[in-house]
């Protein structure tokens, strides 16, 4: 199953360490000794094949080299997210406030200790536009959010309605 994966949300953990870089994402472990051919487009990267084994290349300040290897694998597993029902007695315009700080809760004992939980109208995978715990929606009565999770070597993306 193809899926698009961010490598740069591995960053952090594949460097380990401030003074370490990552200078690139590559198919082959070869291709990361030349430098060559890295993976173009490392935000939006599509797997050719289940499990699929993608290099990092590691710098330190000196230009001396490592390699990392990572593993991309997607989770069957389900999160059971409840609604988020919230009603506007204050404007009577539709609009309100969500605190989506009530799903971070319901879900703790479904993800990992130490997992960060992020939510987005959309974009999840790039992480850009990352909404707010208190959320002031900008669509009357209906709103759909996707959470993304992200422990050590796993994202996950969901998406719910509330």
């Amino acid at each position: 199953m193809a899926t698009f994966y961010n490598l740069l949300d591995a960053t952090a953990d594949v460097r380990n360490n401030p003074d370490l870089t990552v200078s690139g994402f590559f198919l082959s472990e070869m291709d990361v000794i030349d430098f060559n051919n890295p993976i173009p487009s490392s935000a939006n990267f599509q797997n050719s094949i289940p499990n699929q084994i993608i290099y990092a290349r590691v710098e330190n300040p000196f230009e001396c080299i490592d390699i990392a290897e990572m593993e991309l694998q997607i989770s069957n597993n389900l999160l059971n997210i409840p609604s988020i029902e919230t009603c506007d007695f204050v404007e009577l315009d539709g609009f309100i406030t969500f605190d989506l700080d009530e799903v971070n809760m319901a879900i703790a004992n479904q993800i990992p200790p130490n997992t960060d939980v992020s939510y987005y109208e959309n974009d999840a995978f790039t992480g850009n536009n990352q909404l707010d715990l208190n959320y002031s929606s900008t669509m009357q009565m209906h709103k759909q959010f996707l959470l993304k999770y992200k422990a050590t070597g796993i994202v996950m993306l969901y998406q719910r309605s509330t």
